[in-house]
Protein backbone atom coordinates (compact mmCIF):
# COMPACT_ATOMS: atom_id res chain seq x y z
CA UNK A 1 0.00 0.00 0.00
CA UNK A 2 2.68 2.53 0.96
CA UNK A 3 4.64 1.56 -2.32
CA UNK A 4 1.55 2.35 -4.47
CA UNK A 5 0.78 5.90 -2.62
CA UNK A 6 4.44 6.58 -3.33
CA UNK A 7 4.14 6.00 -6.72
CA UNK A 8 0.55 7.92 -7.24
CA UNK A 9 2.46 10.87 -5.28
CA UNK A 10 5.50 11.07 -7.87
CA UNK A 11 3.27 10.79 -10.55
CA UNK A 12 1.01 13.32 -9.27
CA UNK A 13 3.77 15.69 -9.23
CA UNK A 14 5.27 14.35 -12.61
CA UNK A 15 1.82 15.65 -13.75
CA UNK A 16 1.97 18.51 -12.29
CA UNK A 17 5.51 19.62 -13.28
CA UNK A 18 4.49 18.70 -17.21
CA UNK A 19 1.66 20.50 -17.05
CA UNK A 20 3.18 23.90 -16.09
CA UNK A 21 4.35 25.92 -19.09
CA UNK A 22 7.96 26.68 -19.37
CA UNK A 23 9.14 30.46 -18.01
CA UNK A 24 5.74 30.15 -15.89
CA UNK A 25 4.82 30.31 -12.34
CA UNK A 26 3.05 28.06 -10.46
CA UNK A 27 -0.04 28.98 -8.80
CA UNK A 28 2.21 28.41 -5.31
CA UNK A 29 5.28 29.99 -6.76
CA UNK A 30 3.09 33.14 -7.59
CA UNK A 31 1.94 33.12 -3.72
CA UNK A 32 5.49 32.33 -2.62
CA UNK A 33 6.45 35.70 -4.09
CA UNK A 34 8.81 34.39 -7.16
CA UNK A 35 8.91 36.77 -9.94
CA UNK A 36 9.83 35.92 -13.77
CA UNK A 37 12.38 38.19 -14.91
CA UNK A 38 12.98 36.43 -18.32
CA UNK A 39 9.51 35.95 -20.19
CA UNK A 40 10.41 33.14 -22.66
CA UNK A 41 10.12 35.52 -25.84
CA UNK A 42 11.44 38.79 -25.42
CA UNK A 43 14.36 40.30 -24.15
CA UNK A 44 11.96 42.82 -22.19
CA UNK A 45 13.58 43.91 -18.66
CA UNK A 46 17.00 43.70 -19.85
CA UNK A 47 20.07 45.69 -21.44
CA UNK A 48 23.66 45.62 -21.85
CA UNK A 49 25.70 46.68 -18.48
CA UNK A 50 25.67 50.60 -18.17
CA UNK A 51 23.63 51.03 -21.72
CA UNK A 52 20.14 51.54 -22.38
CA UNK A 53 19.13 49.03 -24.55
CA UNK A 54 20.48 45.30 -24.83
CA UNK A 55 22.89 44.30 -27.68
CA UNK A 56 21.86 42.54 -31.05
CA UNK A 57 23.47 39.71 -30.38
CA UNK A 58 21.21 38.52 -27.43
CA UNK A 59 18.47 36.27 -28.91
CA UNK A 60 15.66 34.48 -27.84
CA UNK A 61 14.41 30.84 -29.27
CA UNK A 62 12.70 28.02 -27.55
CA UNK A 63 12.17 29.67 -24.55
CA UNK A 64 15.87 30.44 -23.93
CA UNK A 65 17.81 33.68 -24.07
CA UNK A 66 21.66 33.04 -25.36
CA UNK A 67 24.38 35.32 -27.28
CA UNK A 68 24.82 34.70 -30.89
CA UNK A 69 28.44 33.93 -31.19
CA UNK A 70 28.63 34.49 -34.52
CA UNK A 71 29.23 38.10 -35.34
CA UNK A 72 32.59 38.52 -33.73
CA UNK A 73 34.51 42.08 -32.98
CA UNK A 74 38.14 40.48 -31.77
CA UNK A 75 37.97 38.03 -29.00
CA UNK A 76 34.32 39.29 -28.43
CA UNK A 77 30.84 39.24 -29.67
CA UNK A 78 29.82 41.89 -31.64
CA UNK A 79 26.39 43.34 -30.13
CA UNK A 80 27.08 41.18 -27.11
CA UNK A 81 28.29 42.28 -23.67
CA UNK A 82 26.91 41.54 -20.31
CA UNK A 83 23.57 41.83 -19.90
CA UNK A 84 21.28 42.87 -16.45
CA UNK A 85 18.03 43.33 -15.66
CA UNK A 86 16.09 46.49 -14.62
CA UNK A 87 14.91 45.27 -11.70
CA UNK A 88 17.03 46.57 -9.04
CA UNK A 89 16.38 42.98 -6.26
CA UNK A 90 18.44 42.91 -2.67
CA UNK A 91 17.96 39.79 -0.03
CA UNK A 92 16.50 37.38 -3.23
CA UNK A 93 17.14 33.51 -4.29
CA UNK A 94 17.73 33.02 -8.16
CA UNK A 95 16.93 30.22 -9.59
CA UNK A 96 17.87 29.41 -13.33
CA UNK A 97 18.33 27.37 -15.84
CA UNK A 98 21.67 27.10 -17.46
CA UNK A 99 22.37 25.58 -20.83
CA UNK A 100 26.16 24.94 -22.09
CA UNK A 101 27.80 22.74 -24.78
CA UNK A 102 30.01 19.86 -23.83
CA UNK A 103 33.41 21.55 -22.87
CA UNK A 104 32.60 24.95 -22.73
CA UNK A 105 33.56 27.70 -20.46
CA UNK A 106 31.30 30.39 -19.10
CA UNK A 107 34.18 33.08 -18.99
CA UNK A 108 38.34 33.57 -19.33
CA UNK A 109 41.13 31.34 -17.91
CA UNK A 110 41.27 27.82 -17.43
CA UNK A 111 39.59 25.35 -14.65
CA UNK A 112 42.01 24.07 -12.00
CA UNK A 113 43.78 20.97 -13.23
Amino acid sequence: MKLLLTVATALFCLFSFAQQKPNSLSAKEKKEGWQLLFDGKTTRGWHTYNKTEIGEAWKVANGALYLDTTQKDGWQTKGGGDIVHEKVLTNFHLKLEWKISKDGNSGPGQMPG
